[in-house]
């Protein structure tokens, strides 16, 4: 037995760390494995890291931040408005923010992306289409105009922006430009015939149309912000009474086209919202349809209504019928136009002068104005390739969004990721639906949600490998010293970092 204990003891294996031996009585040594945990530390992207402990990077952001509810809210519209003077305020904020873009990596992080590669690729466009355009003056200054007013904005909303943080911070923003348009369209709505439009002469949202769509777009960041969770109560519960009165105000614009859109929205919170969305919509809908029908003017109603059904009152069938006709003329030509110059298009910007000047030499009376169709818009002025590269960069952002509501929807912890990025499609399916009316190919929506989609794409990815690996961490016990949590971001080794 002596030697029995003596050999095993000396066979390399301690009894006391892996095992437990039973030798007295002659049984079989019976091995107790220790069960070994192992876990796989995430993929650290130093890079990313260093992007986001930037100081300068965050200091930037939030002059981007201002730009957003500047351009959103059209507050230094209303302001010039009121004033009587230009107070050029954004000239105040988005030079620091495209400068922090530039100097923090912005570009990089904007252009990596497959729809910030398509944007690239649609500004060179624009810029072939130019030199081949039926008046290379006015299209090179259209294009100038585009490039430092509109779309630099995909680098301003989607290039400073990098945490989940900052995401809600600029949900935040877009609360507040949707309670600014409200008060706008409060103060400054005047009734004309049978629609609402705004008393802002030189305003880009005086037209009843753009005015309409301009809310839809808001009116999704609106219903996200309403559910989106660790949300003052108060902010929520002021959410739904905004949401009727942005309601009202898009249908008395009495735009077919907007009220086309709004339906749009409704069937897209039915076939993708959770089942909490869609029971909240079943139960907010009509009450907020009732009580906006009770108020609007019944011209107004009547305009709507001509959209699936022909109205009694003559004045607003003959109104609404010059408006229809006048439209799918437009429509015509601008699809006679791209197939006349399917490559390069008549030029940007030069559809109505070109439309007008091919109607005086085939003696009729040219209509002289815009196609009222932003894709036809598109493909009209910039060719084909344009309205591909228009499109690519528009599907491959709400896919990026798409990814992320697809993967947050497993766990309930990203709940408020999952709402975000609805919200966000939501917002870009309404607006695109009712552009499909309007001249908004060359504004800086299109630039800005294709860049809170690279934001949230981003962001949300970090945000919930960083909560899923903190769920995984082991608990501590009480008496241990505290730990470095699994989602703590390295000591970045850049030299503004080692500064602090």
């Amino acid at each position: 037995m002596f030697r029995e204990r003596k050999r095993r003891f000396t066979s390399g294996v301690s009894p006391s760390a892996s095992s437990v031996t039973v030798a007295d009585t002659g049984a079989k040594p019976t091995h107790i494995a220790t069960p070994v945990v192992t876990r796989t530390a995430p993929a650290i992207d130093l890079q990313w890291d260093a992007d986001v402990n930037n100081p300068f990077r965050r200091f930037a952001f939030y002059f981007a931040l201002v730009t957003m509810f500047i351009r959103f809210s059209v507050i230094h519209e209303v302001l010039a408005v009121i004033l009587n003077l230009n107070l050029y305020l954004l000239y105040l904020v988005v030079p620091p923010a495209l400068m922090g873009v530039a100097i923090t990596g912005g570009i990089r992080r904007v252009v990596r992306e497959r729809t910030g590669k398509y944007w690239l690729l649609f500004l060179g466009w624009l810029f072939l289409s130019t030199l081949f355009s039926a008046w290379r003056g006015g299209s090179a200054g259209a294009l100038s105009l585009y490039i430092k007013g509109e779309y630099l904005m995909l680098f301003v909303a989607g290039g400073l922006a990098m945490t989940w943080r900052e995401y809600r911070q600029i949900m935040y923003a877009m609360f507040l430009a949707c309670l600014a348009d409200l008060f706008v369209g409060r103060v400054f709505m005047r009734q004309t015939d049978d629609r609402f439009n705004l008393n802002m002469g030189g305003s880009t949202i005086a037209n009843s149309n753009d005015f309409a769509v301009h809310l839809i777009l808001l009116c999704g960041f609106l219903l996200g912000f309403a559910l989106l969770p660790k949300v003052p109560a108060i902010l929520r519960l002021l959410c739904w009474p905004m949401l009727g009165y942005a309601t009202f105000l898009i249908l008395g614009t009495g735009s077919r086209g907007a009220l086309i859109a709004v339906g749009v929205f409704v069937l897209f919170i039915f076939l993708i919202g959770s089942r909490k969305q869609r029971i909240t919509l079943l139960v907010a809908a009509p009450l907020i349809l009732a009580g906006v029908i009770s108020v609007t003017p019944r011209t107004t109603l009547m305009r709507l209504a001509t959209v699936i059904t022909q109205s009694e009152d003559t004045s607003v069938v003959e109104d609404a019928e010059g408006s229809s006709a006048a439209r799918r003329e437009l429509l015509k030509k601008s699809l006679l136009f791209t197939v006349q110059h399917p490559v390069f298009g008549v030029g940007l910007g030069r559809f109505s002068d070109f439309e007008g000047g091919e109607s005086q030499r085939e003696g009729k009376h040219g209509m002289w104005h815009e196609t009222h169709n932003s894709f036809t818009q598109i493909s009209s002025e910039n060719g084909i390739p344009g309205l591909v590269l228009f499109l690519a960069a528009l599907i491959s952002a709400f896919r990026m969004a798409l990814t992320i509501y697809r993967k947050s929807g497993g766990s309930a912890e990203n709940k408020d990721i999952r709402i975000a990025a609805f919200s966000l499609m939501l917002s870009m399916t309404g607006f695109l639906t009712a552009a499909f009316f309007t001249n908004f190919g060359y504004r800086f929506y299109e630039p800005a949600l294709c860049g809170l989609c690279i934001v949230l794409y981003h962001a949300a990815e970090h945000e919930m490998s960083a909560r899923q690996a903190r769920s995984q961490a082991p608990a501590a016990p009480r008496w241990a010293p505290p730990q470095p949590t699994a989602n703590r971001a390295p000591q970045s080794t850049s030299f503004s970092a080692r500064l602090r």
